[in-house]
């Protein structure tokens, strides 16, 4: 394929009023027609979403006095969104809010609670010391794929150990997609996904990235008669949640290729 085959269009979220610059639109000056490919050719993106946050920061735990008179109670821990750097910034917070937990009506206080702490292998271990006491650790992003407790049970227990390791930096890639735009999806099991871009660069630094030859990212229009007149563009993590870049803008270069 060569360029002078191709049209290209440059889009920056500074040239558009928009509030949420990962969920916004672009309006084009001239339509464009009969539109047969759209490669994405470079993305200039700066990293300012955190790495906890909304759908990533909260998970259910549910804990079961085994004493008379017994009692069972589930609890939502949810921890500020934020750029956490390291897992004892995550415990100092977490563990707080594990300490705050109030049950009444039973004699359980918060030395009674579970607490979270490192192994020397960076697996986390979430473990009370009452006897009192147990707990069942519910599954949730926040919990599998930042503290890698992949092992969660449906019983009650005393102590368990994540299966992985933690990991501070969960997100590998971002997906970029344009919702007006008949297109087959990148994506499976029902992920958003026009382009898929890797994510290599941590918050607070920008990431660039730009075609080459030896990989070339397009997607086919399945309607041959389709007239792009607006493009509007959500950027969402891997896991399908809607992201927040908290303001910053960001751009990048599509081409097109139309049919003869």
């Amino acid at each position: 394929m060569h360029n002078h085959h191709l049209t290209f269009l440059n889009f920056d979220t500074n040239l558009i009023s928009a509030s949420t610059p990962f969920n916004c639109q672009f309006l084009l000056s001239d339509p464009l027609r009969r539109i047969k490919r759209i490669y994405l050719k470079s993305v200039e993106l700066p990293i300012n979403f955190y790495n906890i946050r909304n759908n990533f920061n909260s998970f259910n735990i549910t804990l079961q006095k085994t004493s008379t008179p017994t009692a069972i109670k589930t609890f939502t821990i949810t921890i500020p969104n934020g750029n956490y750097k390291t897992i004892e910034e995550i415990f100092y917070t977490l563990n707080g809010q594990m300490y705050n937990i109030v049950w009444t009506g039973t004699d359980l206080t918060y030395a009674d609670w579970p607490y979270f702490s490192l192994n020397t292998d960076n697996t986390i271990t979430i473990a009370t010391t009452s006897a009192n006491l147990k707990f069942n650790l519910q599954s949730s992003n926040f919990i599998t794929q930042v503290l890698g407790f992949t092992n969660t049970t449906t019983t009650y227990v005393n102590t368990i150990t994540s299966a992985r390791i933690y990991n501070l930096n969960c997100d590998n890639y971002l997906s970029i997609y344009c919702p007006n735009i008949p297109h087959k999806s990148a994506g499976v099991n029902g992920q958003l996904m026009t382009f898929k871009i890797p994510i290599n660069s941590t918050s607070g630094s920008i990431y660039y990235i730009a075609d080459n030859i030896s990989y070339s990212h397009y997607i086919e229009i399945t309607d041959e008669h389709y007239i792009l007149n607006n493009l509007q563009i959500q950027v969402y993590d891997q896991f399908n949640n809607l992201l927040n870049n908290r303001g910053m803008n960001w751009s990048f270069t599509l081409a097109f290729q139309f049919y003869d």
